[in-house]
């Protein structure tokens, strides 16, 4: 499922994108209240995988439960589920979900791969509210918010390098260049998030505040 091997990447962001309209569609056609309903769209998409036995894919069908556990994630933070589940992202300790998550990770770890989304989502969730715990205090450094920031350009400009003159060669040659590939991925990176990403980030809040003042 892919057109070359420098873009099979890609399939990520095709499902977010197919993510973004339907929450558009959703939305526009059923309103606001509407986004209640993720938390079981979510869990359908799991049961899908379930029950045709699929434990890593990249079909829509197959993995769009992965980006909908972290909409769950929003709903909850912003207190739109209800407090109590709010309190439930706090009562397992944080190293613990680590640990399941990354097991849930390894393609080894059978059924326990249907459970990756919402490990994510739970740990994630967990740092943002016990923001005082000791993994929120070793993830809130410089260097790891900085390697956030410019994470998404990261994602799409590696794989390409990899297809380029820093990425050929024998073992020893290929990994003899790594450095320079690294330099060079993370300046086209930084460049990318802020005089790119950034630029049209802003550019499509401005729209969407001329849109909501004049519908």
């Amino acid at each position: 499922m892919k057109l070359t091997a420098m873009t099979s990447h890609i399939w990520s962001l095709s499902v977010e994108m197919q993510f973004y309209v339907g929450i558009a569609l959703l939305v526009r056609f059923f309103s606001k209240k509407a986004l209640l309903f993720i938390p079981l769209i979510c869990v359908a998409f799991t049961v899908n995988r379930y029950l045709n036995d699929v434990h890593i894919a990249i079909n829509t069908y197959y993995r769009i439960d992965e980006i909908l556990a972290g909409s769950v994630l929003a709903l909850v933070y912003n207190h739109k589920l209800g407090t109590v589940a709010r309190n439930l992202l706090t009562l397992i300790h944080p190293f613990f979900i680590f640990l399941l998550l990354i097991i849930s990770c390894h393609p080894d770890s059978g059924w326990m791969n249907y459970f990756r989304p919402y490990l994510a989502a739970i740990l994630v969730g967990n740092t943002l509210i016990s923001s005082n715990s000791t993994l929120s205090r070793l993830l809130d450094n410089r260097a790891l918010i900085y390697i956030a920031t410019i994470s998404y350009a990261l994602y799409i400009i590696h794989p390409i390098l990899l297809h380029t003159w820093l990425g050929e060669g024998d073992t020893l040659i290929k990994y003899a260049k790594r450095p320079l590939l690294f330099m060079a991925l993370f300046a086209l990176a930084h460049a990318s998030t802020f005089y790119f990403e950034l630029r049209m980030i802003n550019v499509g809040k401005r729209l969407s505040a001329r849109l909501i003042k004049n519908p």
